[in-house]
């Protein structure tokens, strides 16, 4: 049996399925004549994949239920697409560990530090990495701190190039 492919689109919205959920967590579809998915809903009623309910009472009555039968439950599922790729992101979530995405990932983020100097805030950018501390400069703004760190990361990786070479 085959169906259109808007008609199997139908058929999973009817169950509330999608590529992660797998398993049907309702069985009904709400329509009038002249809704735009009328067409499907009237082939998938042909091919026995679904049937018209009893409308209840708290409906406008020209209102048409439409359920799943057993072979259109069986249908929708079988022509679900592949479930997605689990990405690390998926992995953190599930975790439920209290560190960053970044801990988690093992990523040495960088600091944000603040202080008070002459009744002024100022900033400064630092990270200990292989037991060595990068730091920029201590500036008035989170940017030109940034800025510090930024030109602090390139003169040491300028410096491991000529230790290397």
């Amino acid at each position: 049996m085959q169906v259109s492919e808007n008609a199997v689109h139908v058929l999973h919205h009817t169950l509330g399925l999608t590529e992660s959920r797998r398993e049907p967590s309702r069985n009904h579809f709400v329509a009038e004549q002249g809704h735009h998915e009328m067409p499907a809903l009237e082939e998938l009623e042909e091919a026995g994949l679904m049937v018209r309910g009893r409308t209840p009472k708290f409906l406008n009555q020209q209102a048409i239920v439409f359920m799943c039968t057993e072979d259109g439950k069986s249908y929708a599922i079988e022509n679900l697409p592949p479930e997605p790729k689990r990405t690390k992101y998926d992995d953190w979530l599930s975790a439920d560990c209290g560190a960053s995405f970044a801990e988690w990932l093992g990523i040495d983020m960088p600091r944000i530090n603040t202080r008070v100097e002459g009744g002024k805030r100022e900033f400064k950018i630092s990270r200990i990495r292989w037991c060595t501390e990068i730091s920029g400069e201590w500036a008035a703004t989170k940017n030109a701190a940034k800025a510090s760190y930024k030109a602090a990361l390139k003169a040491r990786a300028q410096q491991a190039k000529r230790t290397e070479g």
